[in-house]
């Protein structure tokens, strides 16, 4: 007997706990407004220069923030499972999808695979009980992608997580929430947007959440300028820049050219039709520039030339002029 869920390939994926809930959640038919009302505000720690560095979209660590999902989590220790194989496939008979941390020296295709032990998170979507395998989701090669792992591997991975960190004793089970329906929230978004050019803190936006984790963060438009702060300490002390920043970024643009995009279809006078076609096409710029920017990292990462972190400084003020000038024109507009 086979099963497999219907999941889709998320819009970000830079991070897992972005990228399952997006997977699962899109096969919602209120997904799409739900996205592009969401998944603007970015923030990052103030001050940090060095490493690691880490930029982040804000507030999504909170799941209570994922309106259209059917969401259930419980602590293993406390709620400990006999037949971890069995559960997943009950989880999945009932249409939901099971994520947890596993210990990745067991999942085969993962970098640590037979090489070195390491927690990391894993998402199971489907099960075929003729091959004992399972459908999988995690990174493979660089890229996020499905795949199939053994029932005996699985459960090797499962069992053998070092439970480290109590995040990681998480197990988590989801499903899209059908109930439930939401319309893209123009206002809200241009509250968020607001907040995102004046690298505002959009903790009021959002209540009952943890302030404490926030208060010592920079939003919106000045992560650009922390960003800098970390290229420059990398190349002074000759360190190695991490890639995830600059990919959180560039999908960042990606997701703020698709909503202009996505408010195209929503407004029918002419003359704000055109100043969102304007600007979702100067957007793709931007797309671009920060796609640009991600390559010279890489190559940075490889070569350690200097000039090339120059060369994406350079770009990183450009697009910061461009974000700046696009956001404010939209929101003179409405």
């Amino acid at each position: 007997m086979i099963k497999y869920l219907p999941i889709h390939k998320p819009e970000i994926s830079g991070y897992l706990h972005h990228a399952y809930p997006l997977a699962v959640m899109s096969d919602h038919p209120s997904f799409i407004p739900w996205f592009y009302s969401n998944y603007i505000q970015l923030y990052t720690a103030k001050d940090l220069g060095g490493v690691p560095f880490y930029i982040n979209f804000y507030r999504y660590l909170d799941w209570n923030n994922y309106q259209l999902l059917d969401h259930q989590y419980f602590d293993r220790e406390v709620m400990p499972v006999d037949d971890i194989v069995e559960y997943v496939i009950h989880c999945i008979d009932l249409d939901y999808c099971f994520y947890s941390f596993v210990d990745e020296f067991y999942v085969p295709g993962r970098t640590p695979y037979q090489k070195v032990h390491f927690d990391h998170e894993l998402m199971i979507s489907g099960y075929d009980k003729t091959n004992r395998t399972f459908r999988a989701s995690s990174f493979i090669n660089g890229q996020y992608s499905d795949f199939s792992i053994s029932f005996q591997d699985f459960k090797d991975a499962y069992q053998n997580n070092s439970l480290k960190y109590d995040y990681m004793k998480l197990i988590r089970v989801l499903k899209p929430n059908y109930s439930s329906t939401y319309e893209f929230d123009p206002s809200f978004v241009n509250e968020v947007l607001n907040d995102y050019l004046h690298a505002r803190n959009s903790i009021d936006r959002y209540a009952n959440f943890d302030l404490f984790h926030y208060k010592n963060m920079t939003f919106g438009i000045d992560v650009y300028r922390e960003l800098q702060l970390y290229m420059n300490n990398c190349m002074i002390e000759g360190k190695t820049c991490d890639i995830y920043p600059f990919h959180i970024l560039w999908e960042h643009k990606k997701v703020m050219a698709g909503r202009f995009r996505y408010m195209i279809e929503l407004h029918h006078d002419s003359t704000i039709r055109d100043t969102l076609t304007q600007i979702a096409a100067a957007y793709e710029e931007v797309v671009n520039q920060s796609d640009k920017v991600r390559f010279m990292i890489l190559m940075y990462r490889k070569t350690k030339r200097q000039k090339l972190i120059i060369d994406a400084e350079n770009e990183i003020l450009v697009m910061k002029e461009k974000e700046v000038d696009l956001i404010s024109k939209w929101l003179e507009t409405y």
